[in-house]
């Protein structure tokens, strides 16, 4: 069986990094699930590479720069690791990510920009098999420690990016609630992450069906 290709989404500060380090650890050296034997895990933006240093400046506000050319260097950040993504699912290695293509489109369509002008630009990469949303308020995060560090930790802010995601929900996403505790919500995804590997292998589907693409592509 392939492995499987893992999303974590959700407002600034609402654990998705945690979540998503914690699901690695799970999967490290070992996997329960007797998939695979280790995991990858990305995080988006990944700051190492040419866009994802330009993204981190902008960021931190050292830089500016205007919204459509950011949304556009954020999809290019995400495509750099399009073949490395495919290589690790098809490898039989879990690849998990702190934020994908639907941050991407919920952050730009919170300042304005038409929101399938903003999905044209991640049509094609693959798509994740679970989208894992860790669901808190604008109100819950601007209490957390470190909110305000970068440029769009601010709570009007927030709130408009809640409800862009909330545009973007389908069968595919899992609402988990982010004011469990750290376990609580690990416990949740590894719950659902069992339920999904259950149903792709019972009839009709009869074990693990490729990667599909953004948006309901098959590749």
């Amino acid at each position: 069986m392939r492995g499987l290709l893992l999303a974590f989404e959700g407002l600034d500060r609402c654990g998705k990094t945690t979540q998503a380090r914690l699901l690695k650890q799970y999967f490290d050296p070992h996997s329960p699930l007797e998939l695979v034997q280790k995991a990858q895990l990305l995080r988006f933006p990944e700051r190492n590479s040419k866009t994802g240093k330009e993204i981190d400046e902008y960021l931190k506000n050292k830089s500016e720069c205007t919204d459509q050319r950011i949304h556009e260097l954020f999809s290019l950040n995400r495509w750099e690791y399009k073949d490395l993504i495919l290589q690790n699912v098809n490898s039989g290695i879990h690849t998990i990510v702190d934020r994908y293509a639907f941050s991407g489109v919920a952050y730009s369509a919170a300042k304005g920009l038409d929101i399938e002008w903003c999905k044209t630009h991640d049509k094609g990469l693959p798509k994740p098999d679970i989208i894992f949303y860790i669901d808190v308020t604008e109100e819950d995060v601007a209490r957390r420690a470190g909110f305000g560090d970068e440029r769009f930790e601010k709570k009007d802010f927030q709130k408009k990016v809640r409800e862009a995601y909330e545009k973007l929900f389908d069968e595919d996403w899992q609402m988990i609630s982010g004011l469990q505790s750290i376990e609580e919500i690990h416990q949740d995804v590894l719950k659902k992450i069992e339920v999904y590997l259950k149903k792709r292998r019972s009839p009709p589907y009869n074990g693990m069906a490729g990667v599909k693409e953004l948006w309901n592509v098959t590749l």
